[in-house]
């Protein structure tokens, strides 16, 4: 088996996994405001993911009494900023041909010390697909902590124009 045929499918689902987080934040970030989606998208839209999360604090911060809540917030950001860091060691790769039959590898490059290095990373289909499950499971705890927003009335809105992501189970 090629390894493109091997490794692609697992790349493109950390892609689509993790794009359900960052429309998971808009959306909550809509319901916290009690606007529509549009709107929230044309302020979040051009924002990057890490800045969208301390918008999403902040106006949790404003808009959510409850301390326990936004502790259970705080946490969930950390777990939404290593399934992001997670998703960028597979997009933002520099991904070469196998290094072995099974693996994919590719530049990661560091500064350390002030001198630029560049080492090969080898990551086989299993660590990719263990990198889906990290970001899965992140979208699944934001999922939850909506559904417990809404239950607890800080939500108090369900739309948004493209609102499919949240209501249906993934299948990657």
């Amino acid at each position: 088996m090629d390894y493109r045929e091997k490794h692609y499918p697992s790349i493109g689902n950390v892609v689509v996994a993790f794009q359900d987080i960052d429309f998971g934040v808009t959306y909550l970030l809509a319901s916290l405001l009690n606007e529509d989606g549009k709107t929230v998208q044309a302020i979040a839209g051009s924002l990057r993911f890490p800045e969208k999360l301390k918008v999403l604090q902040a106006v949790a911060n404003d808009k959510i009494s409850d301390q326990a809540l936004l502790e259970r917030l705080n946490e969930l950001v950390k777990q939404l900023n290593e399934a992001k860091d997670q998703r960028n060691s597979v997009v933002h790769g520099l991904w070469i041909n196998p290094v072995k039959e099974v693996s994919l590898g590719f530049y990661k490059p560091q500064i350390k010390k002030g001198v630029f290095n560049n080492f090969l990373e080898v990551k086989s289909d299993d660590e990719i697909k263990a990198i889906v499950s990290i970001v899965q499971e992140a979208e699944k705890q934001l999922r939850e902590y909506i559904g417990e927003l809404t239950k607890r009335g800080f939500i108090k809105t369900k739309h948004m124009p493209f609102d499919v992501t949240l209501t249906r189970k993934r299948s990657c």
